[in-house]
C-alpha cells in the first residue's frame, strides 16, 4: 500500500472534524474509503482513519477526530486508499442517506456529492441536520424513513458497530429493506492491515475485518439481530 506526503492547507478545528490538504499528490479514494493518517511532527503514536468528505481539483478535506491539532503547512503521511466504500449505493439512481448518528452525519458527505454528480436524486433523512445541504437533495425525518426506503434503490447509513443491534433490529426491515443498505462501521482502524484484530465484524460468514473487509458493509451481510 502506497504512502503520499501532503500538506495541510487549513487548520482542523475541533468543532467540525474537518483538515483540508493538497489533493494533487493523492489518488482517487471511494466514498467509504479511508487514509491511515500521521501528523511526523506530532506526539501522535497511532495512525488516524480519515474519511473523505469533499475534494477540488486543489484540496481534499477529510473528516474525522484527528488526534492532534495541525496548522497550514503542516506534513502530514497518507497511506491508502484503503478498505472496501460504497459500492451499491454509487449504483442506485434513488438514494437515501440515513444519518442516525449525527457525529457521523460527515462520513456520508461524500457519497451525497458523488451521487448527485452522476445524476441520481437523494434523500437526507436525519433529526437534526448541521451539515449544509444542496437544494436538490430532500431532507426527511426518520418517521418517513420506511417510505423512504420504498422509493429508494439504494440506502447508505454510518453508525458505530455497537449501535447496529439496536438501531436496525428496533426497526424490523423487512428482508428486502435490509438489502438496500449499506453501513459503514465506525470502529477503531488502528493497523490498517488485518493484524491486530480490533476491528472484527461479526457477519454471517464469520468474523470480518472493518479496515480490510469493510469498513462499508452489506446490512445483510451482518449478524446484527
Amino acid at each position: 500500500m502506497k504512502t503520499y506526503q501532503s500538506v495541510v492547507q487549513g487548520e482542523t478545528l475541533k468543532t467540525d472534524g474537518l483538515v483540508h490538504v493538497e489533493a494533487q499528490p493523492l489518488p482517487a479514494i471511494q466514498p467509504g474509503q479511508y487514509f491511515r493518517t500521521f501528523a511526523p511532527a506530532s506526539t501522535q503514536v497511532l495512525p488516524v482513519a480519515l474519511f473523505p468528505f469533499s475534494r477540488t481539483a486543489e484540496t481534499l478535506t477529510l473528516c474525522d477526530t484527528f488526534s492532534t491539532a495541525v496548522k497550514p503547512g503542516d506534513s502530514l503521511l497518507l497511506q491508502g486508499p484503503c478498505g472496501r466504500g460504497f459500492e451499491e449505493a454509487l449504483k442506485g439512481r434513488h438514494l437515501v442517506l440515513f444519518a442516525a448518528v449525527s457525529a457521523l452525519e460527515n462520513h456520508l458527505h461524500y457519497l451525497m456529492q458523488a451521487a448527485l454528480q452522476s445524476g441520481a436524486d437523494v434523500a437526507w433523512v436525519c433529526e437534526t441536520r448541521s451539515l449544509p445541504l444542496p437544494p436538490q437533495v430532500e431532507l426527511l425525518k426518520p418517521a418517513e424513513l420506511h417510505d423512504a426506503i420504498a422509493w429508494a434503490d439504494a440506502c447508505a447509513t454510518a453508525l458505530p458497530l455497537h449501535e447496529i443491534p439496536t438501531l436496525f433490529a428496533g426497526m424490523r426491515l423487512s428482508s428486502a429493506e435490509a438489502s438496500k443498505f449499506e453501513v459503514l462501521i465506525e470502529t477503531p482502524l488502528a493497523c490498517g492491515n488485518a493484524r491486530c484484530g480490533v476491528c472484527s465484524v461479526q457477519t454471517k460468514k464469520g468474523w470480518q475485518l472493518a479496515c480490510k473487509d469493510g469498513p462499508v458493509f452489506r446490512l445483510g451481510e451482518l449478524q446484527y439481530e
